[in-house]
C-alpha cells in the first residue's frame, strides 16, 4: 500500500502575499496548482518571475475535488513546495 504524508497548508492573507511568499520560497522547487484566470494576474507574473516554478498545473477548476487534483499525476521527490492560488 501506497503511503502518502503531508503537513497541513500554510494559508497567507496579506496586502503583500507576493513579497511574503517570495521570501519563503524564493530558492525552493515549487509546483503550483491555480486557474486559467489567475495565470493571467498581477500576482502570478510577479511570482513566475521569482520562484522557481518546476511545474504550472493552470487547469484546476472551481471547487476541485481531490481525485481530480491527484489525476495530475505528479512527480513531487524533487518538489519542496506545492503551492495553490485561487479563490
Amino acid at each position: 500500500m501506497n503511503k502518502i504524508s503531508f503537513c497541513l497548508p500554510k494559508i497567507i492573507f496579506s496586502n503583500n502575499a507576493s513579497d511574503i511568499l517570495i521570501k519563503k520560497i524564493k530558492k525552493k522547487k515549487c509546483i503550483i496548482f491555480t486557474s486559467k484566470y489567475w495565470t493571467k494576474s498581477n500576482l502570478f507574473k510577479i511570482l513566475k518571475s521569482n520562484i522557481n516554478f518546476i511545474k504550472v498545473i493552470n487547469n484546476i477548476k472551481p471547487n476541485p475535488e481531490i481525485k481530480n487534483i491527484i489525476k495530475a499525476s505528479l512527480d513531487l521527490k524533487n518538489v519542496d513546495i506545492i503551492l495553490c492560488i485561487g479563490g
